[in-house]
């Protein structure tokens, strides 16, 4: 199935908060990405800077374009010299660069990333190095999304997003306003030397890390684990045009990625220059740093087929097939007829695409002689359904308070039904009713689990199961005498038993399908996590897991820097 328009074509999308990636560059700032700035000789020589102090760069995503960014720079300190004056009257002149901001459009790029190439490159914190270099580049490729200041135009600052105050100059001395144009100018052209200086592998200005596993696995592990990956940008959208500055920081920087044997590069769609353009926000909250989200598609069809759908369905064809099953009806009997036998012989994908559905109803029919002179008109069905659903529900423990939840419901249920009328022979005279009773019991069970974002940050599964008692009813009517209706007619103990020791029992299906879940989710998630790296000192927590509107599955973050 396609991957639907709300994911733009993606399996994946983790969307970073402007306001993170903005805390990962300030944690950067002084290790990695350089604060200072010395150019020249502020005596000798005009367009030199001295003691330039810059304060952690910033970006913002806001731009109208995924794949460009407005990077910011401030000047705690420094002097900037400069030529005053014409022709000979020319001379040096110094001025205070304390509070400068200049912006610049930049394009941001994706590259593989050379493990033995930038071991030795300052571009790149230890601690973020060894992550990197743990993934086996035999099979793993990593990709490092970037500010590309090569293929940016930095000839000139962004006037509307800059900040640079001129006055007067570092005496004091008045400044006209088309020499502080100037100024600007210059100041630009040496700034932009100096950003141009920190290209290729030894650029700093680094935004994340990609990791994609070069081939596909069978490992149930890595069933999330992306294949490809690209990026994008996403400018906050203000609900009816009113600005709200405490939104700001929700612009995301986005990592897009495919999973299984979806081939990135061969499809055009997923690696356009406008690809990832969402049209809502990713993120509408301060309360989160981030949100993973998993197309429904991918979650149903790999992470629940794989993990639920697909073992139970092995369990249940391995049950038998009731409407040959009953010999007492087809050997020896008169007028045998399958009033009902509908079988979906597999588990089918439920018309509003939110679970699966399994279905086996028989219904039998058939006369059997029962003495000399009386008969038996005999009816026998069996309904056996099973299903799969995803939705929301509320935690049931009291202390949650009613928690929506992202959950999974497995049910099972069996419905038998006996039908006997007994009729007198009259030879030529027909049949005469006596008498008839019938009988019917359900049974049925109900697993569910909860997927739920722990304390510790982690998701854990609340599980719980119950079964029914059974539910029966029955009724004589005529002649119809027999002691135990549910022994003799119906045989409930052994329909009890068979329920509760087949293939699909409560406790089987508990064992090997829900435990497996169980136990498979943790690493599959964190498997999936490891593999969108941010580049400074990092670890995620999950906050909550949700089924959002368009039925995809998001995932809230906090990203803390430790």
């Amino acid at each position: 199935m396609p991957i639907k328009t709300t994911m733009t074509g993606f399996d994946m999308v983790w969307a970073i908060t402007q306001n993170t990636v903005n805390s990962q560059l300030d944690w950067l700032s002084g290790q990695t990405i350089p604060t200072q700035v010395s150019i020249g000789d502020i005596n000798n020589d005009a367009g030199a800077i001295q003691g330039g102090i810059i304060g952690p760069p910033t970006v913002n995503f806001a731009t109208g374009e995924p794949h460009l960014a407005y990077l910011y720079l401030k000047f705690k300190e420094g002097i900037f010299s400069y030529w005053s004056g014409h022709g000979r009257n020319q001379i040096i002149k110094q001025v205070h660069i304390n509070g400068w901001i200049l912006a610049f459009s930049v394009h941001l790029n994706i590259a593989q990333f050379a493990q033995d190439y930038v071991k030795d490159s300052k571009a790149v914190p230890p601690e973020i190095l060894d992550k990197l270099t743990k993934f086996d580049d035999t099979m793993f490729s990593i990709q490092s999304i970037f500010l590309d200041f090569e293929n940016s135009d930095l000839s000139t600052y962004n006037d509307l997003q800059s900040d640079i105050p001129i006055t007067a100059d570092a005496s004091g001395a008045p400044i006209s306003i088309s020499e502080a144009n100037q100024i600007r100018d210059t100041f630009n052209g040496m700034l932009r030397v100096w950003l141009l200086n920190h290209k290729g592998t030894d650029n700093p200005f680094i935004l994340g890390y990609s990791v994609t596993a070069k081939q596909t696995s069978d490992d149930v592990k890595a069933v999330l684990n992306p294949t490809g990956a690209n990026f994008s940008t996403h400018g906050y959208e203000y609900p009816g045009n009113l600005n709200d500055s405490s939104k700001d920081g929700l612009s995301t920087f986005n990592f897009l990625m495919v999973t299984g044997n979806r081939n990135i590069l061969g499809d055009p769609t997923l690696m356009r220059a406008d690809s990832g353009s969402f049209h809502k926000n990713l993120v509408e909250s301060n309360d989160i740093d981030g949100k993973a989200i998993i197309a429904k598609e991918v979650f149903f069809e790999k992470y629940l087929w794989d993990l639920v759908v697909k073992p139970f369905q092995d369990k249940v064809l391995t049950l038998g097939d009731y409407a040959h099953a009953r010999d007492d009806a087809r050997n020896g009997q008169s007028d045998f007829t399958e009033e009902i036998n509908d079988k979906t012989h597999t588990f089918l994908p439920d018309d509003d695409g939110l679970g699966w559905h399994y279905g086996d109803h028989v219904k039998l029919s058939w006369k059997e002689k029962g003495g000399e002179t009386y008969h038996h008109q005999r009816e026998s069905e069996q309904n056996l359904q099973f299903k799969v659903r995803v939705g929301t529900a509320p935690d049931p423990r009291p202390e949650m308070m009613g928690a929506p939840r992202l959950t999974l419901t497995i049910t099972g249920s069996v419905y038998r039904y006996e039908w006997d009328q007994v009729d007198q022979y009259f030879g030529k005279l027909g049949d005469s009713y006596l008498g008839k009773g019938w009988a019917s019991a359900a049974i049925a069970y109900t697993i569910t689990i909860q997927f739920v974002a722990g304390t510790d940050g982690k998701i854990s599964i609340f599980h719980t199961s119950l079964q029914s008692d059974p539910v029966t009813t029955s009724d004589t009517g005529g002649v119809y005498n027999i002691a135990d209706i549910f022994t003799s007619l119906l045989n409930l103990h052994t329909i009890a038993d068979d329920w509760s020791n087949n293939a699909t029992s409560l406790a089987n299906v508990n064992k090997d399908v829900a435990q497996q879940l169980i136990d498979a989710t943790g690493p599959i998630l964190d498997s999936a996590m490891t593999k969108v790296i941010l580049p400074g000192r990092n670890e995620f927590f999950y906050k909550n897991i949700q089924l959002n509107t368009d039925e995809d599955v998001e995932i809230d973050l906090q990203y803390k820097t430790t």
